[in-house]
């Protein structure tokens, strides 16, 4: 009867086709992303366009043929996105939503939520650019440098 009896191996198995105990690379990768957190931007954009592609019935094959397009542009543009940033995550929600699963479903594919990542945040954009500020005193400087360069010729003339 003991030749039957199961036993605990005292330490795991080496894996079969490697011969070690280290983890293949893709399953580390999975285990590392744990997805976008729920007040991320571009989380709340893509969860909002994949609500649309749902009441939208049929998803159109391309997003620029989507009816709700302008909608969902206004809408990334209120959270900070530019137009083309809107565009990028609509198309990897289209995608996504492409692979025969609902939308909503299909945005909790590990693959999916990587490509959302690749997106820049609005603030981290916004860090890149220069400031509204900025514009505004250059803009002002020119208009001082025009209006003494105008004195400047007049006095001479």
């Amino acid at each position: 009867m003991d030749q039957y009896r199961f036993r605990m191996p005292t330490e795991p198995p080496a894996l079969r086709l490697t011969g070690t105990d280290a983890m293949p690379r893709a399953h580390v990768v999975r285990q590392r992303n744990a997805g976008l957190p729920a007040g991320d931007p571009r989380w709340v954009l893509a969860v909002r366009i994949a609500g649309m592609l749902e009441t939208a019935g049929e998803p159109p094959r391309v997003w620029s043929e989507f009816s709700d397009r302008p909608r969902a542009r206004r809408f990334a543009e209120h959270l900070g996105f530019a137009p083309h940033e809107a565009d990028a995550i609509g198309v990897i929600v289209l995608d996504a939503a492409s692979s025969g699963y609902p939308p909503m479903a299909a945005l909790h594919d590990w693959r999916v939520t990587d490509q959302l990542a690749r997106v820049p945040r609005p603030d981290e954009r916004r860090e890149r650019l220069p400031r509204t500020g900025d514009g505004v005193v250059v803009a002002l400087c020119s208009v001082v440098l025009v209006i003494a360069v105008v004195l400047f010729v007049n006095q001479l003339g």
